[in-house]
């Protein structure tokens, strides 16, 4: 099952979540003490985003304005864009792991970064608000996917007594059910964040 297939390289995707959740700790802890990185660090349309969020909340208006007939596009944009990431920390896991590396690193980054810039307005609350139904199931799927890719990596690095090609077959279909499993995540988070 796909439960004791997350449970089998738990080695690998702790280490995926450190990675992951790492960074954001940190550039979360940064922006938030001084947002003037921010402008630094971040796309400009995040920071305009931060910023209205905070004129939003002076309103009462909530996070986003989005009418109702586009949340199921938005929904379906939102699971596309989540698989893509998810499946690319795994697929990168083919670079013996340092794509999968790079790409945690980078997303942890950007999503503490955004977090940091809430935080120095004084709306983190209204993004948790917004992110916490759907987010805890995408940063799941996205730790769980790196240890995917980690694992596709190891093969590469450490084969062991098996050839190359051994070790990635043996050890890619453990992660080919990891992804899978990642992907179940991703579509209520999706449908959960879009409507």
């Amino acid at each position: 099952t796909i439960t004791r297939e997350v449970r089998r390289p738990a080695r690998l995707i702790l280490p995926a979540g450190l990675l992951f959740f790492g960074p954001m700790a940190a550039m979360f802890t940064i922006i938030a003490r001084d947002r003037a990185v921010a402008a630094e660090v971040l796309p400009s349309a995040m920071l305009d985003r931060a910023e209205q969020a905070a004129n939003r909340q002076r309103t009462g208006s909530g996070y986003i304005d989005d009418p109702e007939v586009f949340r199921p596009v938005f929904a379906s944009s939102i699971v596309a864009n989540n698989i893509q990431v998810t499946f690319s920390v795994f697929a990168l896991g083919m670079t013996a792991g340092i794509g999968t590396l790079l790409l945690l690193l980078t997303n942890g980054l950007s999503i503490g970064g955004f977090a940091g810039l809430y935080q120095s307005y004084g709306v983190l609350e209204l993004l948790i608000r917004f992110v916490a139904p759907h987010g805890v199931l995408e940063l799941t799927a996205i730790t769980i996917a790196g240890g995917a890719g980690f694992l596709v990596g190891s093969a590469i690095i450490l084969p062991g007594p098996l050839t190359r090609g051994e070790a990635l077959v043996r050890k890619g279909r453990r992660a080919v059910r990891l992804i899978a499993g990642s992907t179940l995540l991703l579509i209520p988070a999706g449908l959960i964040e879009g409507l």
